[in-house]
C-alpha cells in the first residue's frame, strides 16, 4: 500500500510544516547547496517542490548583504506552502503554485535546480525528472534527493510491536525501492540525464525528537492507515492509543532521530 501526498495534504500542514529551528538553519539544505556548483548573482535557481522555501532561505542566508542575490524561482503544488514562503518576503524570489510534472518555465532556463525529498511523492517521478532536465540550461546542475532512512519510523514500529509483535515491521511511507540509490539514479536517467553525467552522494542529519511534533501529526493518519490496513477494528483502536502514548513520550525525551538521504547530482550535457 502506498500513500500519495498531494496538494491537499500539504495545504493542511503548511503553517506547521517548518519548525522554528528549521527556519533558522537546515543542515540538509546546506549540504545540498554545497554539493552544487557555487551560486552567484548571475545564477538562475529553481527551488522545485519548494515547500515553505527551506532551500531558498538557505541560499539567501549566504548572500552577502551588499551583493545582488541570485534569481530564485520557487514552485510548489500547494498554494498554502507558497503562501507561507511569500510571507517570508525573501528578496528577489519569484514564487508560483505549480505542478512539478508540468513546469511552466521555458526550456534551458536554470543554472541550478533543487528538488529535495519530493521526487518520490510524484505520481510520475520520471515525468518530474524530465521537467527538471527540460528546464535546466546545458551545463546546469540538478540536485535531487530521495530518502535512504528516517529514524522516526521507530516510533511507529514501537507502537506496532506492542499491539502486534509478530507482524512485519513497517518501513515507512514510501515504497522500499526508494531507499536505494539505484532507484533514484534510474528515475533521473529516465528524465533525460545521461548516466555518465549523474553523480551520487549521501548526506545525513539528526533532529531532536522535540522538534518532530508537527511532522508526526501530519503523517500520523497516513502511517496508521498503512500499518493497520489488515487489522481488526479493535487492534486499530489499540494501536492509535499506543501510538499517541509513544509520540507523547518521544516529544518529551532528549532522543535524536537521524535522516539519511541519497543525492543525485545531474548535469545537463552541453551540445557539441
Amino acid at each position: 500500500m502506498e500513500i500519495q501526498f498531494g496538494a491537499e495534504h500539504f495545504n493542511k500542514v503548511a503553517t506547521t510544516y517548518e519548525p522554528p529551528a528549521t527556519a533558522q538553519s537546515s543542515p540538509i539544505a546546506r549540504s545540498l547547496i554545497a554539493f552544487a556548483p557555487p551560486i552567484s548573482q548571475e545564477s538562475i535557481v529553481l527551488d522545485n517542490a519548494s515547500g515553505p522555501g527551506t532551500i531558498t532561505t538557505e541560499i539567501l542566508k549566504h548572500t552577502a548583504p551588499d551583493n545582488t542575490p541570485p534569481r530564485i524561482y520557487a514552485a510548489d503544488i500547494s498554494p498554502a506552502m507558497i503562501e507561507v514562503l511569500r510571507q517570508k518576503k525573501l528578496p528577489g524570489v519569484i514564487s508560483d503554485v505549480m505542478d512539478a510534472m508540468e513546469l511552466s518555465y521555458a526550456n534551458d532556463t536554470f543554472t541550478h535546480s533543487f528538488m529535495n525529498m519530493a521526487i518520490f511523492l510524484l505520481p510520475d517521478p520520471e515525468k518530474g525528472a524530465s521537467e527538471i532536465y527540460r528546464t535546466l540550461k546545458p551545463g546546469g546542475v540538478a540536485v535531487i534527493t530521495s530518502i535512504k532512512y528516517v529514524g522516526w519510523v521507530r516510533i511507529f514500529q514501537a507502537a506496532q510491536q506492542e499491539v502486534k509483535p509478530g507482524a512485519p515491521l513497517w518501513k515507512g511511507l514510501m515504497k522500499e525501492e526508494w531507499a536505494t540509490v539505484e532507484k533514484l539514479k534510474s528515475v533521473v536517467q529516465a528524465g533525460g540525464f545521461k548516466p555518465e553525467h549523474i553523480d551520487t552522494k549521501s548526506t545525513e542529519s539528526r533532529q531532536p525528537s522535540s522538534m518532530l511534533g508537527n511532522f508526526l501529526l501530519s503523517v500520523k493518519d497516513a502511517a496508521t492507515q498503512m500499518i493497520t490496513k489488515d487489522w481488526t477494528e479493535a487492534e486499530t483502536q489499540h494501536f492509535e492509543v499506543v501510538l499517541e502514548e509513544q509520540i507523547e513520550k518521544e516529544l518529551s525525551s532528549s532522543h535524536e532521530f537521524e535522516i539519511m538521504l541519497w543525492v543525485a547530482l545531474a548535469t545537463k550535457e552541453v551540445a557539441s
